[in-house]
């Protein structure tokens, strides 16, 4: 979903600096949006937001409501699968 969503970026519209953007009445405006640093944003974003996921895990640990295993196997899952990809995609975009 989220490589999908950048090569749409990627692909719309492009100027020599970025993609056009457009004002209320859809014309064309004089702001500019390079489609990598958007990207990159983005996937900045996704990475922080899961940083407060994980948070919320250890929260719960010392709540009482997880315990330790658990946890550990939270972040086991999310780090491999989730936080290394946008990791990289960060890298690969800034």
């Amino acid at each position: 979903m989220i490589i999908s969503f950048c090569r749409n970026v990627l692909r719309s519209s492009p100027t020599k600096s970025g993609i056009v953007g457009t004002d209320e009445a859809g014309k064309r405006s004089g702001v500019t949006v390079n489609p990598l640093a958007a990207a990159h944003i983005l996937f900045l974003g996704l990475w922080g937001g899961l940083v407060l996921v994980e948070i919320a895990f250890e929260a719960q640990m010392f709540r009482g409501k997880l315990d330790e295993k658990s946890v550990a196997g939270l972040h086991r899952i999310t780090d491999r699968f989730i936080e290394i990809p946008i990791l990289i995609a960060v890298l690969l975009t800034g």
